[in-house]
């Protein structure tokens, strides 16, 4: 073959080319065709668990009215009452989505296995199919062949990668909703595990603010006798009365943080895979590869 040999095929040119190699452009659909078909069926199918979700915290008006009054007295007084670095909105959604708090979460519901070694779910008997070659579910040892430095369990950050694939959180920026969604091989348990994930966020949010307003009030109510100015001492009481409003309101919120508006329900249908999508993709493939030979042949005959 030399230089001069090359050539750029025109159009019909391509067209008849390609007709009078069919057979080798059908053999290579065909081919593709059941490679994809072999991969949907083999897919187990996933579900998709979808929240929305209202961002209430501080929304009381009388709170968030006077919380920039109040940072202002907070810091003349010497005492920090949080906030401040940007929206508390992102500040929370960040939380939510953190490594601290998604390892928290993973190891009290004992996510571990379910993320790492579910092969499928088993509709009949409603339990998870675990691969006994990742997990021995019988004598509770992890099993899977990793390199070093990933262990045969798998470490806190390995297990928030893994969950992080499988949730996401989004917001509206029209309607300012949060959509959080969680995707997995159970319908069951991805509608369980979203619906404990806000729920479990609400409670840590909360049980945090209690414990930062009870050592400010605490630090308050031990220096407010040390104070022999009467400015300084309203100061420190209107933080303290400040302080006792944020306990009340955490006392009394259960959707401290997120307020459910439309709660996840258990899908019907799977989410993925798109088995129809991945057959047709499958056999344009196998075309394009069947032409693809059919020019690099021609091109070294020529």
């Amino acid at each position: 073959m030399t230089n001069s040999a090359v050539r750029v095929y025109g159009v019909k040119e391509l067209i008849y080319l390609c007709w009078d190699s069919k057979i080798t452009i059908l053999i290579s659909i065909v081919i593709a065709s059941l490679i994809s078909v072999a991969v949907a069926l083999t897919s187990p199918n996933l579900y998709k668990s979808e929240v929305i979700l209202e961002y209430v915290k501080d929304s009381d008006s009388n709170l968030s009215s006077g919380s920039s009054k109040m940072g202002q007295l907070a810091s003349f007084a010497g005492l920090s009452l949080g906030g401040g670095g940007g929206s508390r909105q992102s500040i929370d959604l960040a939380i939510l989505g953190s490594r601290k708090f998604l390892a928290q979460f993973i190891t009290k519901h004992n996510l571990l296995v379910p993320l790492f070694a579910t092969e499928s779910w088993d509709l009949v008997s409603r339990k998870l199919s675990i691969n006994p070659e990742v997990y021995d579910e019988h004598a509770g040892k992890w099993l899977r062949e990793v390199k070093y430095p990933l262990k045969a369990k798998p470490s806190d950050q390995e297990a928030v990668a893994a969950f992080n694939e499988l949730f996401t959180i989004t917001v509206n920026k029209e309607t300012s909703l949060i959509h959080a969604t969680v995707t997995f091989f159970s319908a069951e348990l991805a509608n369980k595990w979203l619906a404990l994930l806000i729920q479990d966020y609400n409670q840590y949010v909360r049980k945090e603010d209690l414990q930062n307003s009870r050592k400010n009030i605490e630090y308050l109510e031990s220096n407010v006798e040390k104070v022999n100015n009467y400015n300084m001492k309203l100061v420190f009481f209107n933080l303290l009365e400040e302080e006792h409003k944020k306990i009340m309101l955490a006392q009394v919120s259960e959707e401290y943080v997120f307020k459910v508006i439309d709660p996840a329900i258990e899908a019907e249908k799977r989410d993925s895979p798109k088995r129809a999508l991945i057959c047709v993709a499958g056999a344009v493939i196998g075309g394009f590869i069947g032409i693809f030979i059919v020019l690099i042949r021609q091109f070294f005959r020529v």
